[in-house]
C-alpha cells in the first residue's frame, strides 16, 4: 500500500472514532431515570414529561419553564424519546421500577429553541403586568381538612397570596390568587416547597393548574 493512501484510511479511523465519541457523549447528555410505580402507558407518559422537563431546564435554562407552550411540550413529550426500557429498582426503592429513557438531542435543543422564542415574544406583555389576578386549579383536595392545610400553605410559600374559591368538585378546588408576583415567579416559589408541583395536564378554566401533596 501505498504511503498516502495509508495516511488517508488511519485518517478515516481515527475521525470516525472520535465523531463516534461525541455522539455518545450527546447522547448521554440526553438520557434520564425516572422511577415510577407499573408499566402502565400513564405512568409512563407521566416519566416521558417530567423528564423532558428537567432536562429542558438544565440544557436551556429554567426560564424555558415560563415559555407559554412549555406545558404542551410535555404533554407531547414521547414525541422526542427515542428508546425507553424498564428496570426494576434497587431492593428498598419507593416505586419497583425505573424507566430509563433517551431523547432525541436534535428534538430537544429545536424545541428548546422554539421555547426561547416564545419567551422573547412574550416579554413585552410580561413587563406590562408583573401581578397575578388568575384562577388557580389545585388537586386532590378530598376534605375540608385538607383544604385548609393546602390554603394555609400556598398563601405562606407565595409571600401571603391572596387566595380564595370559586368553584370546586369532588377532586379540586379553583382558587382565585392575586399576588404581586407574576404568575411564572409565583408558580416557580410554590415549586419550591415539594408540596405543590405545577400539574402535567393544565384544569380546563384554569390559568394554572398544581397537584397538592400534603
Amino acid at each position: 500500500m501505498h504511503l498516502r493512501p495509508l495516511l488517508l484510511l488511519i485518517l478515516v479511523v481515527i475521525t470516525a472514532g472520535m465523531l463516534s465519541t461525541v455522539v455518545r457523549a450527546q447522547q448521554a447528555g440526553y438520557a434520564a431515570k425516572v422511577p415510577v410505580s407499573d408499566t402502565s402507558d400513564a405512568q409512563r407518559n407521566h416519566a416521558f414529561a417530567v423528564a423532558l422537563g428537567a432536562l429542558l431546564a438544565r440544557t436551556a435554562g429554567q426560564q424555558v419553564t415560563a415559555a407559554p407552550g412549555f406545558t404542551d411540550a410535555l404533554g407531547n413529550a414521547g414525541n422526542l424519546v427515542q428508546s425507553y426500557q424498564y428496570e426494576r429498582a434497587p431492593a428498598g426503592s419507593a416505586q419497583p421500577f425505573v424507566l430509563v429513557m433517551q431523547f432525541d438531542p436534535a428534538a430537544v435543543k429545536l424545541l428548546a429553541g422554539t421555547l426561547h422564542k416564545q419567551l422573547a415574544a412574550a416579554e413585552p406583555a410580561t413587563a406590562a403586568s408583573s401581578e397575578t389576578n388568575a384562577r388557580v386549579w389545585v388537586a386532590p383536595i378530598r376534605s375540608a381538612m385538607g383544604f385548609a392545610r393546602m390554603l394555609a400553605a400556598l398563601r405562606a410559600d407565595s409571600q401571603d397570596a391572596d387566595a380564595g374559591p370559586v368553584a370546586a368538585d369532588a377532586n379540586g378546588v379553583m382558587l382565585r390568587v392575586r399576588s404581586p408576583l407574576a404568575l411564572p415567579a409565583l408558580l416557580a416559589a410554590l415549586q419550591a416547597d415539594s408540596h405543590f408541583q405545577v400539574a402535567i395536564s393544565p384544569h380546563p378554566g384554569a390559568d394554572a393548574s398544581l397537584r397538592w401533596t400534603p
